[in-house]
């Protein structure tokens, strides 16, 4: 899979997974940190509030890692499952 398509395919998960944040946040209590503060916050290894495209690929690189259970570079169906069961 080239790094294009990888990026797209990893894109299409994050937003999936943000939206999904986002709507836990909305739900959460004053005071109580959020699934997509927590992951900006670990996106932004130089802790300057922002991520910058270098720090955004680096996590959504071992991210890909990290779901491609069988290091084959691609990511099937079951790999999926299992990622999104682990956000849960």
């Amino acid at each position: 899979m080239t790094r294009l398509s990888s990026t797209c395919l990893i894109a299409a998960i994050l937003a999936t997974t943000f939206s999904a944040a986002a709507n836990e946040e909305m739900n959460m209590r004053e005071g109580e940190m959020s699934m997509g503060m927590m992951d900006m916050k670990m996106m932004d290894k130089n802790a300057d509030g922002m991520v910058s495209e270098d720090e955004f690929m680096e996590a959504n690189e071992k991210m890909f890692s990290k779901m491609d259970k069988n290091k084959d570079g691609m990511m099937d169906a079951e790999e999926q499952k299992k990622m999104k069961g682990m956000m849960k």
